[in-house]
């Protein structure tokens, strides 16, 4: 019994920032800052859209489709930044740790998903299945 260590619950209370908010985001980028934190930035990629169109009116005047007009103008793509983070090592270490973890999950769920339909479509076709 001299071994045995004594541990204390703390709770935990989570709050939301006044402007706190969820976000999209498809891509990131950055690297390392010069006091060895890590940097980066979370951001959309998209494409604009066309800057005139027509619209496509049927004879009791509702709208049914749209063309986008020609344009000189070459395709761009822009990576709007949403919001720009910078942690230590140890906190970069504890997020890996957290997303491994959370992916390993969803990847476990969606593969049951997966199985479970890819089952269920097997019980109602009427292809043979080799065991007849």
């Amino acid at each position: 019994m001299a071994d045995e260590k004594k541990t204390v619950l703390v709770p935990v209370r989570y709050t939301k920032a006044e402007d706190y908010k969820v976000i999209y985001v498809n891509g990131i980028y950055g690297g390392t800052t010069g006091k060895g934190e890590i940097r980066f930035d979370l951001f959309q990629e998209f494409t604009h859209s066309p800057e005139d169109e027509n619209l496509v009116i049927d004879e009791m005047g509702t709208i049914v489709g749209h063309e986008a007009l020609e344009s000189d103008k070459q395709i761009e793509m822009t990576r709007e930044r949403m919001v720009g983070i910078v942690m230590t090592l140890g906190t970069a270490r504890a997020f890996q740790g957290w997303f491994a973890e959370h992916l390993q999950r969803f990847e476990e769920r969606l593969a049951e998903r997966e199985r479970m339909l890819f089952s269920e479509e097997g019980e109602d076709s009427d292809e043979p299945t080799g065991n007849e």
